[in-house]
């Protein structure tokens, strides 16, 4: 019995030695996908813009019209390789285990809404999306996302929307921000359904929403709730 006994133990250690060993092997090529995901936002998606608004600004100089139309054609490919790159880091970011986590659950929300709009919305997620945001508090954001996207092909006749996700770890909040160039709210508009939707959302979570002007020209939405909504 004895023998059966450290037996055992030693199986169940060496068990454990190769779970362990598994875990720093995963979480090496975690940070290595990571790493490589910054370098993409960081150095090669920053570059492509810099290429793609100094062919912008070279447009309004170019008096031929063939050559105008072939430098666009060559802006609009830029636009695509970025969205491209864009879908690449996040895939990254993203682990097998949480698949259908949050950022996945975002980043095809926002996909989705690409039919509609006719173009796809910039979106940009920062902190721990997956592992601090309650079900039910993802839930309601997921909600929201959907929307202010739906508000927004509806009524904005935008050309652009950016969205920005972001979780605050010491203020355990997350918060939303989508922006668009489309026509902006006015101070005599009455709240339509999917504006009150979003506030009532809010208040449910215990957060705040707001509708304002933006920087885009168009309307700006925030929405933060506190992370401590469970059910």
């Amino acid at each position: 019995m004895r023998m059966v006994h450290t037996f055992a133990g030693n199986a169940a250690l060496a068990v454990e030695f190769s779970r362990t060993a598994r875990d720093k092997q995963r979480l090496a090529v975690y940070e290595d996908r990571d790493r490589i995901a910054r370098d993409l936002h960081d150095l090669v998606i920053q570059h492509l813009f810099a290429i793609g608004l100094g062919l912008q600004g070279v447009l309004p100089k170019v008096v031929q019209p063939e050559v105008a139309d072939t430098l666009s054609g060559y802006v609009d490919d830029l636009d695509t390789t970025i969205r491209d790159v864009r879908r690449t880091i996040f895939s990254l970011q993203e682990s097998e285990e949480v698949a259908s986590g949050l950022r996945g659950r975002i980043l095809r929300t926002v996909a989705g809404a690409a039919t509609v709009l006719r173009f796809e919305p910039s979106l940009t997620m920062e902190g721990p999306v997956d592992s601090v945001v309650s079900e039910a508090l993802g839930a309601q954001l997921l909600a929201v996302i959907g929307e202010a996207l739906t508000n927004v092909a509806r009524h904005a006749k935008a050309t652009r929307v950016d969205i920005r996700v972001w979780v605050d770890t010491p203020a355990r909040s997350v918060t939303v921000v989508i922006l668009d160039d489309g026509i902006g709210p006015r101070s005599d508009d009455v709240p339509g359904q999917g504006t009150v939707n979003m506030a009532t959302r809010a208040r449910q979570a215990g957060g705040i929403f707001t509708l304002c002007e933006g920087e885009l020209g168009g309307a700006e939405i925030t929405w933060s709730a506190p992370l401590n909504l469970t059910s």
